[in-house]
């Protein structure tokens, strides 16, 4: 019964942990999307592991702490005075998590407090001081002591937003480089506007299924800070992963949550979309979002044949479209335009056939029944996403694109063959052929090819004598003979005769 119970309770913890990984992923707000019989156990399920429920770092391993982000941070507001400074930050945090503080060894952060109570100053591996902060919004504040003040001050570099008064000025123009901020006297200059200025570019790759990638850039002035991004996305797309220099997440509502800070910053964000559709309306735009946008549409052949239309077709190179992007159509999209994917003719044409290269390597048994093969295929896959050999060819080992491939049984009697998954196809396979005796097929593959070249290797006491049907057979008896050796040869025979 206790093993039942214990192997019932692992059940329960996989099913619930499945549920909470369909979910948002990088940068989205946690949401379980449990059934509402499951919902209940969620503290059950997720007590060893609590931080399975923060935002997914895309492209990290989702098995491990490090890949979640757990606390995001707020402005961080330092106010220096002559003998020390006083910082105060607010955190969001999504699982208990370590937090670091300003300062380091030679200055030790002092009468910390989270949320108006005492908190514990713990020390990091790398020497730093952290404290512990559990699920919630929580406001740290503490304080800095110096007999004098030092050249810089030692930052947590998870905080990128920063506010910094000096002797009761304010500094407009902080001077951070990485982890380390300047305590100079603050410049008595006028305060730069807060401004935000956005280009974007998207591209929207058809497939299965469509794909839409849009490059935000941003030019910032003024104070760091935290700004929100309304609808970024086009409605009936879900993003799945955010890139770039400034910190961003996706919040539960769809904006994208962006801390700013001056100079010039470029953002990715990546989406794919949730249903088939001809039409996709470009969202309405708001105040910091530019008025236009400039989308590009890369077109699938070997799903559809498909031509993009709505906004008005411009020039990329001259629209600032991304370099990798200038190849494609570019269009320019008004505020609430819609960008439409007319179809021309669904899967390739007929003439779109697979471009692929054959090298073989091919050993012949010293008792002469048998080969052994070795192929090399290259090129790029279009159509016929599996690739078979028939009799007296067998395949025995397959390896694409550096993985390992099982080798399956055709439909039909005597074939075995390989499923494909990428276009760009590096094939190394190994075959047998019992019993084909001297006459063998071109390439013994159900696939043409643009080019075959063989390498046969025979044992002692053999020759080869001829290879009809290729265009040059080097190494053979014949090929040693040209036409007038030939002829002389006939000649002669004639003669005799």
């Amino acid at each position: 019964m206790r093993r039942l119970d214990r192997l019932t309770r692992r059940a329960v913890e996989i099913a619930f942990a499945a549920v909470l990984m369909c979910g948002w992923v990088q940068a989205l707000s946690a949401q379980s999307g449990a059934p509402p019989e499951l919902e209940e156990w969620r503290g059950w399920a997720l007590r060893n592991d609590p931080w399975i429920a923060c935002p997914w770092l895309a492209g990290e391993d989702a098995g491990s702490p490090l890949s979640r982000a757990c606390a995001w941070p707020g402005v961080l507001t330092i106010v220096t005075v002559v003998d020390g400074a006083s910082f105060s930050q607010r955190w969001r945090i999504g699982a208990r998590s370590r937090v670091t503080l300003p300062g380091d060894a030679a200055t030790w952060p002092q009468q910390v407090t989270v949320d108006g109570a005492a908190a514990p100053v713990v020390e990091t591996d790398n020497g730093l001081p952290a404290v512990w902060l559990d699920e919630g919004e929580h406001a740290v504040s503490g304080l800095l002591r110096w007999q004098r003040r030092p050249q810089s001050l030692t930052l947590p570099f998870e905080s990128p937003l920063l506010s910094l008064s000096i002797d009761g000025a304010e500094v407009s123009a902080i001077a951070r480089d990485g982890n380390q901020v300047r305590l100079g006297r603050g410049d008595a200059v006028a305060q730069a506007p807060e401004r935000v200025t956005l280009r974007v570019f998207r591209k929207l790759v058809d497939g299965v299924p469509v794909l839409l990638e849009t490059r935000i850039s941003l030019e910032v002035s003024g104070d760091a800070r935290e700004a929100t991004l309304h609808s970024p996305l086009p409605a009936g797309f879900a993003p799945t992963r955010v890139t770039g220099s400034l910190n961003a997440r996706v919040d539960s509502r769809g904006d994208l949550v962006v801390q700013l800070r001056p100079g010039t910053h470029e953002i990715g964000l990546h989406a794919r979309a949730l249903a088939a559709a001809a039409t996709h309306a470009r969202p309405v735009a708001h105040d910091p979002w530019p008025a236009q946008e400039v989308w590009s549409f890369e077109q699938a052949p070997r799903w559809r044949i498909a031509q993009a239309a709505g906004g008005a077709q411009i020039d990329p190179a001259q629209a600032g479209v991304p370099a990798e992007w200038q190849a494609l159509p570019a269009f320019l999209m008004d505020s609430g335009a819609a960008f439409r994917v007319e179809q021309r003719s669904r899967g390739p044409s007929a003439d779109d056939r697979n471009r692929l290269r054959l090298v073989r390597s091919l050993w012949l048994d010293f008792d002469g029944t048998g080969y052994t093969t070795r192929d090399t295929v290259l090129g790029e896959i279009r159509r016929d996403w599996r690739l078979e050999v028939v009799a007296p060819f067998r395949l025995t080992r397959a390896v694409v694109n550096g993985e390992a491939t099982q080798v399956t049984r055709g439909a039909q009697q005597g074939r075995s063959g390989i499923e494909l998954r990428h276009a760009e196809a590096s094939i190394d396979a190994s075959a047998r052929i019992e019993g084909a005796g001297s006459n063998l097929p071109v390439n013994g593959w159900v696939q043409t090819f643009d080019a075959v070249e063989t390498t046969l290797q025979l044992p002692p006491g053999y020759r080869l004598w001829a290879a009809p049907g290729a265009d040059r057979a080097g190494g053979s008896w014949l090929s040693r003979w040209t036409l007038l050796a030939v002829f002389y040869v006939a000649v002669a025979s004639l003669l005799a005769f």
